[in-house]
C-alpha cells in the first residue's frame, strides 16, 4: 500500500512539472546569418571575457550552450561534441575555438574549472581553445536569444534543447547543428562554412549542402552533375585534340 501511494505521488509530482514545461523552451530556432552581440562573460579563472575579444583571434567559433549542474542532456551534447572531434581527429587542429558557456547565471567559475579540466583531458584540444565560461543573466539571455536557443527554468533544472552552433570570426551564426550527435563531416563542412581550412577543403566543400530536412549536410546532385559533365567535356576535347594531331 505505501509503495502505491509513492507511485502516486512521485507520477503527480512529474505530471505537475511537466505541465510546467513551456514547449517553446525546447526549440532551438535556426538563425543562421544573426550577428552575434559582444556580450561579457567570465572564464574558469575568474577573469573577464568578452566574446569579440575570443573572435578577434580570427578563429571560428563552436558555441555550445549548457549549464554545468544538468543532470543529463548537457552532458549527452557535450560528449557527442567530444566523440565528433575524436572522428575529425587532427583536421583544422589549431583552426578553430570551443566556447561552452552556462545558461545559469548562479554558476561560477570554480565549476566551470572542473568541468573543463574533465572535458580538456579527454580530448586533444589545448586549454588555450576551449573556454568554460559563466556570465549574469543579461549576457547569457542576449547571446541565447541571438543563436536561437530558448531554455526555462524549473526549479533547479532547466528545461533546453539540444544542439551547437558554428560562428565565422566576424561573430556571424554559419550553421546550427541540432541534436546530441555531430557527424565529423558535418562539423568539417560547418566549419569550413565559418572560415576554417584550406583552399582544398572550400573546394571540396562547394559539392555539399546543408540539408534543413535531414540536418545534415549532403552531396549536392547539380553541382556533381557539373564537375561530371565537365570531367567528360575535357576528355572528349582531349580525344578529339588528340586524333586530330594524329591525322595531321
Amino acid at each position: 500500500m505505501k509503495f502505491v501511494v509513492v507511485c502516486s505521488l512521485i507520477l503527480i509530482s512529474v505530471v505537475s512539472w511537466a505541465a510546467d514545461i513551456d514547449p517553446q523552451a525546447m526549440v532551438i530556432t535556426n538563425q543562421v546569418g544573426s550577428r552575434l552581440p559582444d556580450v561579457g562573460f567570465k572564464d574558469e579563472m575568474g577573469n573577464q571575457v568578452h566574446l569579440k575579444t575570443i573572435l578577434n583571434e580570427g578563429k571560428p567559433v563552436i558555441l555550445t550552450p549548457v549549464y554545468y549542474g544538468c543532470p543529463s542532456l548537457c552532458t549527452v551534447v557535450l560528449n557527442g561534441l567530444l566523440d565528433g572531434l575524436k572522428e575529425l581527429k587532427d583536421d583544422f587542429k589549431g583552426e578553430f575555438k570551443i566556447v561552452t558557456f552556462s545558461i545559469n547565471p548562479e554558476e561560477t567559475p570554480q565549476i566551470a574549472a572542473v568541468k573543463k579540466e574533465a572535458y580538456v583531458k579527454e580530448s586533444s584540444f589545448s586549454p588555450h581553445d576551449w573556454y568554460f565560461l559563466t556570465g549574469d543573466d543579461a549576457s547569457i539571455k542576449s547571446l541565447t536569444q541571438a543563436l536561437g536557443f530558448h531554455y526555462q527554468r524549473l526549479g533547479d533544472e532547466y528545461v533546453h534543447g539540444a544542439g551547437i552552433f558554428v560562428v565565422s570570426s566576424k561573430g556571424d551564426l554559419k550553421r546550427t547543428l541540432f541534436g546530441s550527435h555531430y557527424r565529423a563531416q558535418d562539423l568539417k563542412l560547418a566549419l569550413i562554412e565559418a572560415g576554417a581550412g584550406e583552399l582544398a577543403h572550400k573546394v571540396s566543400s562547394y559539392f555539399y549542402r546543408y540539408d534543413d530536412l535531414t540536418r545534415q549536410y549532403r552531396p549536392h546532385g547539380p553541382r556533381l552533375l557539373k564537375l561530371v559533365g565537365a570531367f567528360l567535356l575535357f576528355n572528349l576535347a582531349f580525344f578529339v585534340w588528340k586524333r586530330n594531331k594524329v591525322n595531321n
